[in-house]
């Protein structure tokens, strides 16, 4: 599941990256999940919501990217 979770994140990711999107979440989210460490200060998670949803609430972001 984490693995298709990631796969769906790089893909959107590649398409923000065309358009010249800032993906700095998804970047995050992406390592967060690869590697279980933040990548930015824990204070700051809450700026990045794809992150904290990635730690905070798995089952939705699973939810919102593959179903």
């Amino acid at each position: 599941m984490k693995a298709k979770l990631i796969e769906a994140l790089e893909k959107e990711k590649a398409r923000l990256d065309e358009r010249s999107i800032d993906t700095r979440d998804h970047e995050l989210a992406i390592d967060y999940l690869k590697t279980g460490s933040y990548g930015c200060d824990p204070l700051e998670v809450d700026e990045y919501p794809i992150l904290d949803s990635a730690i905070n609430d798995y089952d939705q972001l699973v939810n919102d990217y593959l179903n």
